[in-house]
């Protein structure tokens, strides 16, 4: 059956342009309701989960849910908006918004009700708005439309954008942020460090990479040294489903021009732990000191009195380790750190604290 009346129907359009074109706006009704995880905006982050719902209650009538821009100017009814531009909205069946064969509420779902599921994804451009409608004869104007439901996609990559010299990136508070457990305490941000670290609780400039500070400072994760990266190699910070990646990228040694280049992650997510993983270094890195490992800082415990550990040791050995889940496990040197991003590449702590580490 085609829809005429229904092309002025649903309109499922994902745009940041708000509503507001049209003297009618639509509300959800008994006889068409569309809502994002139970509301009718929703803002979230490429990858989540969203569920939309519509219900109505003319069982057996052909209805549409359309996604697409909302139009420049709405097509007003006698009681009801067409708020998308319908002539680039398009049907979540197939084909143009409100055409072709459409199905009748209730069929194969056995209910009013549908939940359908889907995963947001960046990069929809304005196909974010969407609008439902159903034939309706008891409605003035043949079919009853929904309200429109919007939802804004954040991206799952947040690139390192306009950072200077010995700076930080504050994800506390990002929408698409996860809390994590680094130690033992649920994190609900962490400080993304020019200078090759992860910091929790606060932030750090400071681009000297001591031992000390890693004892007796605040929570961190990292291959930290002076760093460049505002204008060699890039830092990329990846949101999990489950945590977070952060991506450093052919980043030079500071002052050298763009020599001493090294790459590696540091991930902290449920599934990973804590790690740092991909460890590459070019072979020309200079005299500046260097801090590798991860710390709970002046909440944690030292095994090594200050001494710190060797990693190549620990390799040698086997690759294993075990300790406190307070104890922290850092190496530190006054040029590149022996064997790291060469003999060995990762570092693990699956359990995101100094309970056990691996290195291979």
């Amino acid at each position: 059956m085609k829809l005429v009346a229904l092309t002025a129907i649903v309109a499922l359009c994902l745009t940041t342009v708000s509503m507001g074109q049209c003297a009618i706006t639509n509300a959800n009704n008994p006889g068409a309701s569309l809502t994002l995880n139970g509301t009718n905006g929703f803002a979230g982050c490429s990858g989540e989960l969203v569920i939309m719902n519509f219900t109505s209650d003319q069982v057996g009538s052909p209805f549409d849910i359309c996604f697409g821009p909302l139009a420049a100017a709405c097509t007003p009814l006698i009681d009801d908006a067409i708020e998308l531009d319908l002539a680039i909205s398009y049907s979540l069946f197939g084909g143009a918004c409100g055409q072709g064969t459409l199905p009748p509420v209730g069929l194969g779902f056995g209910a009013a009700s549908m939940d359908f599921a889907f995963v947001s994804e960046a990069g929809i451009g304005n196909l974010n708005n969407l609008q439902a409608g159903a034939v309706d004869a008891t409605d003035p104007d043949g079919v009853s439309l929904s309200e429109v439901s919007t939802y804004a996609v954040a991206p799952a990559v947040y690139p390192w954008v306009t950072v200077g010299d010995d700076a930080n990136l504050d994800l506390t508070g990002d929408a698409c942020w996860v809390d994590v457990n680094f130690y033992g305490t649920t994190y609900n941000g962490a400080f993304i460090n020019s200078n090759g670290e992860v910091t929790f609780a606060s932030g750090t400039s400071d681009f000297t990479a001591t031992y000390g500070e890693w004892a007796s400072g605040m929570p961190r994760i990292g291959w930290a040294a002076d760093l460049e990266p505002n204008n060699y190699g890039s830092i990329t910070t990846n949101f999990l489903a489950d945590g977070f990646r952060v991506d450093y990228v052919d980043v030079a040694e500071w002052g050298t021009g763009g020599t001493g280049v090294i790459s590696y992650s540091v991930e902290v997510s449920t599934s990973a732990g804590a790690s740092i993983t991909g460890m590459i270094e070019d072979g020309t890195w200079g005299t500046t000191g260097q801090c590798l490992g991860a710390s709970n800082g002046s909440l944690g415990t030292d095994p090594t009195a200050g001494a710190g550990v060797s990693f190549d040791a620990i390799l040698a050995a086997g690759g294993g380790g075990m300790g406190l889940p307070s104890d922290m496990w850092v190496e530190a040197a006054g040029g590149m750190v022996s064997g790291a991003g060469s003999s060995y590449t990762n570092i693990l702590f699956p359990a995101a604290d100094g309970s056990s580490i691996s290195v291979n």
